[in-house]
């Protein structure tokens, strides 16, 4: 028989595990995250089993989906007629970013994103950095009340609350994109429909000889981490919370089906947005001497923590990308962050040999060097001394 790890065995006969599929595109970051937060619910509740359908696939992700017959489906993207009618529509779902009055058949909740939410944010973020001029690229085939244009109303209501107004582009034209940009007031702050979008908006600018960010800060919306970071300049980007979006669509799927109940008019739940990676689109040039004095302080806190001090944890911990951070060390400071990492050790290091009497393997440790030989031979690169001879030295000081 089968238990709930899938495997046979013995011993009193357990439930059989769900069967939930998730319909979403997985060559997408929204896609992935949606799955991730499905399965984090499968791991957290252990009463069910995920499996993903592509939706690149087509026809053959739907036939294989109905030959494997979930007990119920996470839908987003774009679900196929197929799935779509009372008929075939094989199980309970769940629907994210999806209308319930598309799809004829037992709903037992829609999730959507707040989209009004993401875009007054990052008018707020243009609004903070004292910009006056703003524009809106959406998406070439923007209808009323799709994902575009809620993203569209969101940063202009907040813009319009603030006194501001929006130049808004929703042509396909590239050639009418490169002039409209030309032609707008400068420095200005520019909100694309999505990272594809913003993409787009980098190329015309590099075209029109619209300089990013000096004249144009960019950011979009979707973080695919690749797409953004091949972008040049890279891509500031937000970052739905998809993840969440899967969880709580497998939770309240397998909440329904376990307890044999389905709401007549599904609830409707909003979420938001994980985070804003800041990239080189969109950064304030002027706040680059802001940036670098906070990475140094977060880099002296931490430099007598016993681990390695990496770029990418100064990055995280300051909300920017890893490249950004480099980038405005170069600018700022004039050296590297590896060199204020080892300043910063080096000068922790100092104050262990003046303060205590431990052994240098010992301060080694506690300040991050991965050995007593790599300590021993930055230490003497930059004071031109051994340790023991400028402990000896600075304690003698000391007593003087």
């Amino acid at each position: 028989m089968e238990t709930r790890n899938g495997r046979a065995g013995g011993g009193a006969r357990e439930a059989r595990l769900l069967r939930i599929g998730v319909w979403a595109n997985q060559r997408r970051r929204w896609g992935r995250d949606l799955i991730a937060g499905a399965f984090r619910h499968a791991n957290r509740e252990g009463r069910c089993e995920i499996r993903f359908f592509d939706e690149e696939d087509g026809d053959a992700a739907v036939r294989a989906l109905r030959r494997w017959r979930p007990d119920g489906l996470v839908l987003s993207g774009d679900v196929p007629a197929m799935l779509r009618t009372p008929n075939r529509l094989p199980c309970p779902a769940a629907l994210v970013n999806v209308p319930a009055r598309t799809v004829a058949g037992r709903v037992v909740a829609e999730l959507w994103l707040d989209d009004d939410a993401i875009a007054r944010g990052v008018a707020e973020r243009f609004l903070r950095r004292g910009l006056r001029s703003f524009a809106w690229v959406g998406s070439p085939k923007e209808t009323t009340d799709d994902y575009s244009a809620r993203r569209r109303r969101g940063f202009v209501a907040r813009l319009r609350e603030a006194g501001a107004e929006c130049a808004a582009f929703a042509g396909r034209r590239r050639g009418s994109l490169e002039a409209w940009l030309a032609a707008l007031p400068k420095p200005c702050g520019l909100m694309a429909c999505d990272d594809m979008r913003g993409k787009e908006v980098l190329d015309a600018c590099r075209r029109a000889g619209v300089r990013v960010p000096e004249q144009a800060a960019v950011v979009s919306v979707d973080d695919d981490t690749f797409f953004c970071e091949t972008c040049e300049p890279p891509l500031s980007s937000v970052r739905p919370d998809h993840e969440t979006a899967g969880f709580l669509a497998a939770q309240r799927l397998c909440g329904a089906i376990a307890a044999g109940r389905f709401p007549d008019e599904p609830p409707v739940l909003a979420y938001g947005a994980a985070g804003f990676l800041e990239r080189a689109s969109s950064t304030d040039w002027r706040g680059a001497a802001r940036l670098v004095s906070s990475a140094r302080a977060w880099i002296d806190a931490h430099a007598r923590d016993g681990r390695p001090i990496r770029a990418a944890d100064v990055a995280a911990a300051l909300n920017v990308s890893v490249r950004l951070l480099h980038l405005r060390f170069r600018e700022a400071a004039g050296g590297t962050l590896r060199e204020a990492v080892e300043e910063a050790r080096l000068a922790a290091v100092c104050e262990r040999l003046r303060a205590s009497d431990d052994p240098v393997d010992a301060v080694a440790a506690e300040c991050g060097f991965a050995s007593v030989s790599h300590l021993a031979a930055a230490f003497r690169r930059r004071f031109g001394l051994t340790m023991a001879r400028w402990r000896a030295r600075h304690r003698a000081g000391a007593r003087g």
